[in-house]
């Protein structure tokens, strides 16, 4: 799924101020991996990113539950934000796993909700990272960096 924003300015500075909120709220951190695919002669490809968002949870939360779902939902506005205005000739794809995943060192781990980003090729095609790609990763984490999210799991 290709996600598009637009609007004036005074709803880009609202919507800012309304992401910054799920950021503060949920402790928001991501990482960035490559997205592989294995080939025909068994090497491996780097056909584009995973950029992967984490919202921790209140201890005792289940996946489905309601603070669960809110979280989700929360997770994909914040997503819309970041990948507005990044297409570039790049496929988005987003998703929201439907685990928990524990972030930080073993003694203070935290649950955490996690919604991935999938930067692909336009015509979904399997061939290897491109200028595209890249700068459609490095603009959404511009994005990320200038709400202050932190960049690893155990942020």
């Amino acid at each position: 799924m290709t996600i598009e924003t637009g609007g004036s300015a005074r709803r880009r500075d609202s919507a800012t101020a309304s992401v910054s909120e799920i950021v503060r709220r949920f402790h928001v951190h991501y990482e960035v991996y490559p997205e592989t695919v294995a080939q025909r002669d068994h090497s491996i490809r780097n056909v584009g990113y995973r950029l992967e968002l984490y919202g921790r949870v209140n201890p005792g939360v289940r996946p489905g539950d309601g603070a669960f779902r809110e979280v989700c939902r929360e997770l994909l506005d914040l997503s819309s934000f970041i990948v507005g205005g990044t297409n570039g000739g790049c496929l988005c794809e987003v998703a929201v796993s439907p685990a928990l995943y524990f972030c930080g060192s073993q003694e203070r781990a935290q649950a955490c909700v996690r919604l991935d980003i999938l930067i692909f090729h336009g015509d979904g095609g399997e061939r290897p990272i491109d200028p595209m790609q890249e700068r459609a990763l490095h603009e959404m984490e511009e994005r990320l960096g200038a709400l202050e999210v932190s960049r690893g799991r155990s942020a």
